[in-house]
């Protein structure tokens, strides 16, 4: 009977340990899920952030593209309105110079007739200045 019974102590002390190396085991697991968990909650707390960052850049590339293309446009204009008095300063420079009118319609991209009117201009001047 002291067989049995050690047999049976030795039983209950291999299942006591098990039990408490599971609980333990159960108390790891349990902790590295409250930890993954955590982790969990702060990426998508970094997600919805970054979704908003994402949207709030989106919203200005549109707008600085906007205001781009805006400047683009007033430069563009300048540069058409600046183009003709720069072109008719040049041919009355090459008037001045004695140049004739098929080196001032090529060079300013004048017609002929407005190149001939210059050249009218400048003579009247001479004569009558």
């Amino acid at each position: 009977m002291n067989i049995v019974l050690l047999i049976s102590f030795g039983a209950l002390a291999l299942i006591a340990v098990g039990l408490i190396f599971f609980s333990v085991m159960h108390f790891r697991l349990r902790k590295n899920l409250f930890s993954l968990i955590d982790i969990v909650s702060q990426l998508q707390q970094e997600t919805r952030i970054l979704r908003q960052a994402d949207l709030t850049f989106g919203v200005r590339s549109d707008n600085i593209e906007n205001e781009f293309l805006q400047l683009k446009k007033q430069v563009d204009v300048r540069e058409k309105q600046d183009a003709i008095p720069s072109a008719y300063t040049q041919a009355m420079k090459m008037v001045e110079m004695g140049a004739n009118m098929k080196d001032i319609t090529q060079t300013c991209h004048l017609s002929s007739a407005e190149a001939k009117l210059l050249l009218n201009i400048k003579s009247f001047a001479a004569e009558h200045g």
